[in-house]
């Protein structure tokens, strides 16, 4: 927690801020980061296969969004992958494209079929959105975008 007060003064531009209400805040800041990314990581970890797939497909969506990979329309999760794929190729993030596929077709599987997800199927998944997020998103935060990810969508 510390390292991360220290961080956000750090992006401020307030090195020795000491006011008792910016720690106040900073500190609700982290508590609530915190809570939501354990959330999330109990989401992806606990659970049947079929739920943990779902989750996999919603938080790789929210990751994809931080870097402007998204689509509003109301469209089939399906149709969106088609529409992600579209976009990661227009960034030239063209080697990630099938994992992205992959997780949401799986998603859609999980949550419209009676078919079982298997362990192999949802260990996939999970590596997928690793490399999703660690390899193509993490790379392309900096700064605002960063503190962004972390504090507001709680997703790092």
């Amino acid at each position: 927690m510390e390292t991360e007060l220290a961080e956000l003064r750090a992006c401020l531009n307030e090195p020795d801020a000491e006011d008792a209400d910016f720690e106040e805040v900073v500190s609700a800041a982290v508590v609530h980061r915190d809570v939501k990314v354990k959330k999330m990581r109990s989401e992806l970890s606990n659970g049947d296969n079929r739920s943990r797939t779902v989750a996999v497909y919603r938080y790789m969506l929210k990751y994809l969004k931080l870097i402007g990979i998204t689509d509003s329309r109301n469209i089939t999760d399906l149709q969106l992958c088609d529409r992600l794929t579209e976009k990661c190729q227009e960034m030239q993030i063209n080697d990630f494209s099938h994992m992205i596929k992959y997780i949401g077709e799986l998603a859609v599987k999980a949550e419209m079929s009676n078919s079982v997800i298997s362990d192999g199927e949802l260990e996939t998944a999970l590596s997928y959105f690793e490399i999703v997020k660690d390899k193509i998103v993490l790379p392309k935060l900096s700064g605002a975008k960063l503190l962004n990810a972390k504090f507001v969508y709680c997703l790092y």
